[in-house]
């Protein structure tokens, strides 16, 4: 339990307390700042808090004598939009064109991925990828560019290995 020695226009001058014999000031009082209810304070009333020890405090006592103390700071209170600028500050122009090259990039990488599984499974006879990419390389999908020749030749190879909606596909083809 600790309570208040004094209080001052920046803080408050605190002991610890023993109750035990009608309330008597153990140890030396340190200086406590940015208690929130500091205006509200008064001598020898009890408080409680967490604060941090952050230096120390030199103040002229009542017999005019300089006197140093530790200083413990209660702390500010933050919103949480403040906690959040200083844990994720806005980004700058140069890194958000870095994140932007960077979802590019991934996203370029997964294209050749899928493009690099189809591929293959339509080159071992699969009718399904052969299907797929034929629509992919139609319609410019998937990181494929518009190529109606390597279109035409998977969409024939998924027509001939079963897989009829392929036609309607090449229909398109026809018609450019």
């Amino acid at each position: 339990m600790y309570g208040v020695v004094q209080v001052v226009t920046n803080g408050l001058l605190v002991s610890a307390m023993r109750y035990a014999n009608g309330g008597e000031q153990i140890g030396d009082p340190f200086f406590l700042t940015n208690y929130p209810a500091q205006s509200a304070a008064v001598e020898n009333q009890i408080i409680s808090f967490l604060a941090l020890q952050t230096g120390t405090y030199t103040y002229v006592d009542t017999a005019g004598a300089s006197r140093t103390v530790a200083l413990y700071d209660y702390g500010v209170p933050v919103s949480r939009d403040e906690i959040m600028a200083v844990l994720h500050p806005p980004l700058t122009a140069e890194q958000k064109a870095e994140q932007a090259q960077q979802a590019l990039a991934k996203r370029d990488g997964i294209k050749r991925k899928v493009i690099g599984y189809y591929t293959k499974q339509a080159e071992s006879g699969d009718g399904y990828s052969q299907l797929r990419l034929g629509q992919m390389y139609l319609r410019g999908e998937g990181g494929c560019e518009t190529n109606y020749s390597a279109a035409k030749l998977w969409l024939l190879r998924a027509l001939t290995n079963g897989y009829p909606e392929a036609s309607n596909s090449l229909s398109a083809i026809q018609s450019h």
